[in-house]
């Protein structure tokens, strides 16, 4: 599969980073890279890139939430531990259909835990 220009810059600002201490520098000189390339316009994506390399290279998982209610810390806590999460970056979404409970995604990982998928569930088994 070919790598898009934009994973390329990414991976290679990962691997400068890495082999190199003075980070202004090295942030600099990319940028500058990227200037005279015209490519400044294609930041935004490349960060989206780096971001992804970044949290796979570290063990990091993407987790989102999407509750009918905000949640408490110590809730998003214990569905991180349930999930076996020891690393993550969090993205919480309230939307108020659901009626309760949460929806968590992390990888390729749905769990719906919500109300309404409850309701739907038993629905499902009474009218069978």
């Amino acid at each position: 599969m070919k790598k898009s220009a934009d994973k390329l810059y990414a991976e290679s600002l990962y691997h400068l980073l890495e082999e190199n201490p003075d980070i202004d520098s090295v942030i600099s000189n990319f940028l500058n890279f990227l200037k005279k390339k015209s490519l400044l316009g294609r930041m935004e994506k490349i960060i989206r890139e780096f971001e992804k390399i970044y949290n796979e290279k570290n063990g990091i998982v993407i987790l989102k939430i999407k509750s009918a209610n905000e949640l408490d810390t110590k809730v998003i806590q214990v569905i991180a531990e349930t999930l076996n999460l020891k690393k993550y970056e969090l993205q919480t979404e309230t939307d108020k259909n659901l009626l309760g409970g949460f929806v968590a995604q992390y990888g390729d990982n749905l769990i719906d835990a919500s109300l309404k998928n409850n309701l739907n569930n038993l629905h499902k088994q009474l009218t069978a």
